[in-house]
């Protein structure tokens, strides 16, 4: 995951470098790399909330019946997020993590390893280390304003 987080962050940076210095294009463009991460971490926990694992992590019946019935709606909003890629934020994804905790230890273990399988404090550095960046990225826009003849004109450029 960490590979493919790098070059999802490379061509965001690289589409920054050439935009205006606008907060809410760079909130955005953050918005959907953290999407990326967070919803595919979600996603495949759900889609890999099988008997295998079950056993493995020690997961009862009745825990995985509380998983979906408690968490439904965020891999839901997941899904849903993937597809438009905005939607999913860190603090869902703790929020999600935290109540796991306390209906599954089994389902907590199951995270575990597959944030260790996806790489998962690499790529939080990388998404961290690309949300200070981008404060600083973009050009800054350049507005001027012209009276000719008694007639008001603007033009924008960049400086």
């Amino acid at each position: 995951m960490l590979i493919q987080l790098k070059e999802v962050i490379r061509n965001a940076e690289n589409a920054i470098k050439e935009s205006p210095k606008i907060d809410i294009v760079h909130n955005r463009v953050f918005a959907s790399v953290e999407t990326l991460f967070y919803g595919n971490l979600l996603t495949n926990f759900e889609s890999n909330l099988i008997t295998e694992n079950f056993e493995e992590f020690k997961i009862s019946k009745e825990e995985y019946k509380e998983i979906i019935k408690n968490f439904k709606g965020i891999f839901n909003k997941a899904k849903k997020a993937l597809e438009k890629t905005e939607g999913i934020t860190e603090e869902d994804y703790n929020l999600f993590k935290e109540k796991l905790k306390t209906i599954s230890h089994g389902g907590s273990k199951f995270l575990l390893e597959l944030e260790k399988a996806m790489e998962y404090p690499s790529c939080k550095k990388e998404i961290d280390r690309f949300k200070e960046k981008i404060k600083s990225m973009g050009k800054n826009l350049k507005i001027e304003k012209k009276i000719e003849d008694g007639k008001i004109g603007i033009s924008l450029g960049y400086e």
